[in-house]
């Protein structure tokens, strides 16, 4: 039996600013922005869909109030092996039915916030057996 150790990315995002207008000595419209911190997004680096029940699914594991305008799985031509907008689905390994080898997938997911903004993340996952 091989083990397998999976490390969790933490992406976290600084988009979105605040701003206020304050008055000041010096002009009574000064404005100051502040930026908006995110909550961080675990994103999985890597997943093993052979249905022990840990880790079949690359999917962000903490989604909350934030809705997923688009996920998407890339292999490395490019072609789209993955699509949703649903929070609860992740990624099982396949491609229309068919298992997908081992190695190392792209995504790319756009997140929206309740405030309006919206995020992208980009990057790999590694597909292990």
């Amino acid at each position: 039996m091989r083990k397998f150790i999976i490390a969790i990315v933490i992406l976290m995002g600084f988009s979105g600013i605040n701003s206020f207008a304050q008055k000041n000595e010096y002009r009574s419209d000064a404005s100051y922005t502040d930026p908006v911190k995110r909550k961080e997004l675990l994103i999985p680096n890597a997943f093993t869909p052979n249905n022990d029940g840990q880790n079949d699914f690359f999917k962000i594991k903490n989604i909350t109030d934030e809705k997923i305008i688009d996920f998407k799985v890339f292999n490395r031509w490019g072609t789209i092996l993955f699509r949703t907008t649903d929070p609860n689905l992740g990624w099982d390994g396949t491609n229309k039915g068919q298992p997908q080898p081992v190695g190392v997938y792209g995504y790319v997911i756009q997140i929206g916030y309740p405030d309006g903004n919206i995020e992208t993340y980009k990057g790999t996952v590694t597909l292990l057996k």
